[in-house]
């Protein structure tokens, strides 16, 4: 190949190089999560959750407030889906659901 003396192929070159930094940048920040980790929730914030918690009232998506990942995740025979979430030293945060639905909120 000849040397990219010509402005057309110096043009290809620099938007290859580019498309190809572009590539590695999003491949990495769609594999760490963009290096935005949730910051941990402070005593009162984790209260006020609890707090607002209404067993057969609030759903599933309650977890999407909390940390990730939660401190222990488990099934049990009664309900679907049960949580922990671990608040040194106030206690054990647990959420039970069942059809999506909290059935049971507990602080341990």
């Amino acid at each position: 190949m000849r040397r990219l003396d010509r402005p057309l192929a110096r043009v290809l070159l620099i938007v290859g190089i580019v498309a190809i930094a572009g590539l590695a940048v999003g491949l990495v920040l769609a594999f760490t999560g963009g290096g935005k980790a949730k910051p941990k929730l402070s005593h009162d914030a984790y209260m006020r959750i609890y707090s607002r918690a209404v067993p057969g009232r609030t759903k599933i998506s309650l977890i999407d407030q909390l940390p990730k990942p939660p401190y222990q995740r488990y099934h049990d025979n009664f309900h679907d889906t049960c949580f922990q979430w671990l608040d040194k030293p106030v206690g054990l945060y647990n959420y039970c659901f069942r059809n999506g639905t909290l059935v049971i909120k507990d602080l341990e």
